[in-house]
């Protein structure tokens, strides 16, 4: 029950990690840098400006910028129509982030046809140049088989590598749970998804912190801690930017946990769990 609703977390919360809002290229041009503050700054009408206004002159981190923000209707009228026009731009620019979007776009079908061919080209390209995300959204299509046939073994290798390398928690939560999935596996897959779960959990994300205090609670593919478990636990029960349902499920588990556990033993897990940091 706790990886199921963790999965279930996890893949929503994948969306929202997948289309980043805005991405800094290598060499940002002033006029970027200007649209960028306004954005951070929430003052999204002169974002929208800023970008729009350097997207024209042909700058390709700016076109992929207004074409986000047309995508979302920040700061702009909603128009997907014209942010895959903008897209398509920056993507012939090369630029990563444009390249990204359009493959979003084909994967879900958004104002196009849904073309999974044209998504893995255009993540691919994205990929190659670095960017995270885009190898996350490869590895999800590999292990649902959209456009490729179905490999876990290479699923597991993109999200682990985008988890890592672009610090998205979500990508290393699917790998843990698609590493147990795949018979093809060589090796200690419950080590593996304990491992990646740990650097999830670490990135402050709470589905992995539930399903991580599961595994050590029961030992599974490690000894027994409890300690640690109910540290985690209480950790996704008090967070408050995910899943509802994750957080109800660690309350659930604390009073079960602590039932099992001497005063010390639970005197312990709490002042870890106050004095933890994200990594």
């Amino acid at each position: 029950m706790a990886f199921r609703l963790a999965w279930i977390a996890a893949t929503a919360l994948s969306l929202a990690a997948g289309l980043p809002a805005l991405a800094e290229p290598p060499d940002p041009s002033a006029q970027w840098i200007r649209g960028a503050e306004a954005y951070e700054a929430g003052d999204l009408e002169t974002a929208a400006a800023a970008f729009a206004e350097c997207a024209h002159a042909g700058d390709a981190a700016c076109q992929s910028a207004y074409g986000h923000m047309l995508f979302t209707g920040e700061g702009v009228d909603e128009d997907e129509e014209q942010a895959l026009s903008w897209f398509r731009r920056a993507a012939e620019r090369h630029d990563p982030y444009g390249q990204f979007k359009l493959g979003f776009m084909y994967r879900r079908g958004i104002v196009v046809e849904q073309d999974f061919a044209r998504a893995i080209e255009m993540y691919e390209r994205a990929a190659g140049r670095g960017f995270a995300p885009a190898r996350a959204e490869l590895g999800y299509m590999h292990a649902q088989g959209e456009g490729v046939p179905v490999n876990l073994g290479i699923a597991v290798t993109m999200l682990t590598r985008a988890g890592v390398e672009g610090g998205i928690p979500s990508a290393l939560f699917s790998a843990s749970m698609l590493v147990r999935k795949d018979t093809d596996y060589q090796g200690d897959t419950a080590g593996v998804a304990l491992e990646l779960l740990g650097m999830a959990a670490g990135m402050d994300f709470a589905p992995a912190m539930v399903a991580l205090a599961t595994m050590l609670q029961s030992g599974d593919g490690c000894d027994v801690d409890r300690v640690e478990a109910l540290k985690w636990h209480l950790l996704a029960s008090r967070h408050r930017d995910g899943e509802a349902a994750i957080r109800d499920l660690a309350q659930a588990w604390i009073p079960r946990l602590d039932a099992t556990m001497s005063p010390a033993e639970r005197a312990e897990a709490r002042a870890r769990a106050d004095a933890w940091k994200p990594d």
